[in-house]
């Protein structure tokens, strides 16, 4: 995993398995917990971690699946990480709690993604770099990985400088006109071919002078009017059905009209590391239990919650926007 995506990923695992730990503690026949993780890291969970050498992953976790019922993945879409662990754990006969190898397969490309919902919701055009045709863009054009996370490898081009670029892109490359508006992201729940938004969530997107762009945080339940962005999870819920557990989505705000989408995050999102605090929803507690048959929450009204990605650092900078500071007995990260 690249070290710009690290940060992140050490808080959504935290999210993830901290609450699952009360769960092996209830006495003989309790369940096992096992987070694997780079063994150039500091530990963190010692009784329940495994830390795994470097050229020592693929015998670790194939162990693992040997005797795992149940697999959680934070893994990015780049290079096929995500798709091709999700396969592995559902050839070895485990659960995921999360998308199907098959919901992957399609949102985690901003291709297949893209033909799955034409014609079913608003959505940022994506061509492939050798495409014929007219290419003009008065907003100009954001190029991307086909397979990609975090902003990896995302930038921002003018109109009249794609041209002079184009030659050298590579297959797995697409490109996108850029929407001009507000950036969000939505956290959802699904289950049983039912999806639910439970927060709407600000980015903060910063772009270098190259066009590069970053991932500075943002503002987990930013918006209230979560009804609004509803029809656009059940449009993706309906073309990608083995969507379930957490996912999200990425999308534009336009000062007028509705939202429209970007991209699909088919796993789970830096937001949903702020969700307890923001809106009292446990992800970890939440997705065993849809796991086990349970219903979709209703989620609170709640906080705005910022923060910010910092630079390699172990702790998410957590506090409020616009409204009150977040009672830190709401839980924790």
């Amino acid at each position: 995993m690249a070290s710009e995506l690290l940060v992140e990923a050490e808080w959504m695992v935290g999210a993830m398995v901290s609450p699952l730990f009360p769960l092996t503690m209830v006495g003989a026949g309790s369940p096992e917990l096992c987070v694997m993780r780079r063994g150039d890291l500091a530990p963190r969970w010692h009784r329940y971690e495994t830390l795994v050498a470097p050229g020592d992953w693929e015998r670790s976790w194939r162990e693992v699946l040997l005797w795992a019922d149940v697999v959680w993945l934070t893994a990015p879409e780049a290079e096929g990480d995500l798709l091709r662990l999700s396969r592995e754990v559902e050839a070895a006969g485990c659960a995921l709690l999360g998308p199907s190898s098959e919901a992957v397969a399609v949102a985690g490309s901003k291709r297949a993604t893209h033909a799955a919902l034409l014609g079913r919701i608003a959505q940022a055009e994506v061509r492939a770099v050798d495409a014929e045709g007219e290419w003009s863009s008065a907003t100009g054009w954001v190029l991307k990985p086909d397979l990609g996370a975090g902003g990896m490898g995302v930038r921002r081009l003018a109109d009249d400088a794609l041209g002079a670029l184009r030659d050298g892109l590579t297959a797995d490359s697409v490109l996108q006109p850029f929407v001009e508006g507000e950036p969000l992201s939505l956290s959802v729940l699904s289950h049983a071919g039912e999806a639910r938004v439970v927060s709407v969530n600000r980015q903060r997107i910063d772009w270098d002078e190259a066009g590069f762009a970053r991932y500075r945080g943002g503002i987990a339940n930013a918006l209230p009017e979560r009804e609004r962005f509803q029809p656009m999870a059940d449009a993706v819920q309906a073309a990608i059905p083995g969507l379930k557990g957490y996912w999200g989505i990425d999308c534009v705000l336009p000062a007028e009209g509705e939202p429209v989408l970007i991209e699909v995050n088919p796993r789970p999102t830096t937001s949903s590391v702020f969700l307890q605090r923001a809106i009292g929803l446990n992800v970890g507690k939440t997705v065993l239990a849809l796991q086990a048959g349970g219903e979709l929450p209703q989620a609170r009204a709640g906080l705005a919650v910022a923060f910010q990605v910092p630079e390699l650092e172990p702790e998410p900078v957590v506090g409020a926007a616009a409204d009150p500071a977040p009672d830190p007995s709401a839980g924790e990260i």
